[in-house]
């Protein structure tokens, strides 16, 4: 169930309209497409080898090309519990890693953090569902190739999961960038 969210937080960034993103002066803006793989990169260097459930934790992650990303908060209730909710705070330090599916390569730092707020219930039985409400929020420097910049994220997500289907509505900004999606 960890990993279903995960992914519902990952895959909340593939909603980024169609403004183009701004990075500083004289430098070329981050495509919709790299917005999408910057996010995704930082949330997941953060989530990848998180494994926890009903406790605290504070735990320094090594990025996949080098650095670090340190993820700290709470997850409350459980993998057998109905209802949990986690407050996650990931901090990057010269995290660098890429993006499986682009290929893009990036050096992110925190300008803080990102914090990511879920809250999910789910139902067992004949017809299991899963409920999210969640956020994700604060800033992170990012560098790839000549380009750098910072990128604001204030993302809302409401996602549901069952055999009845996938529904997701994702609303705020990523790097300058609107995003509004229903699906």
């Amino acid at each position: 169930m960890r990993r279903i969210c995960i992914l519902a937080v990952l895959a909340v960034f593939a909603g980024c309209g169609d403004e183009q993103p701004t990075t500083p002066p004289g430098s070329d803006p981050l495509t919709n497409t790299e917005v999408l793989a910057l996010v995704e990169t930082a949330l997941g260097q953060g989530f990848l080898a998180l494994d926890v459930t009903g406790q605290t934790f504070d735990l320094t992650i090594p990025c996949g090309m080098g650095g670090t990303v340190r993820t700290a908060g709470e997850v409350t209730g459980g993998v057998d519990a109905q209802q949990f909710t986690a407050a996650v705070t990931l901090t990057h330090q010269d995290c660098q890693s890429s993006h499986a599916e682009t290929g893009l390569a990036f050096t992110i730092n925190g300008a803080p953090n990102l914090m990511v707020a879920l809250d999910v219930v789910t139902t067992t039985g004949d017809n299991p569902t899963l409920a999210m409400r969640g956020s994700v929020q604060g800033a992170i420097r990012w560098a790839a190739g000549d380009r750098d910049g910072t990128c604001e994220v204030d993302a809302q997500i409401e996602a549901g999961f069952g055999f009845e289907g996938v529904s997701l509505t994702v609303t705020g900004e990523a790097c300058g960038s609107r995003l509004s999606s229903s699906a």
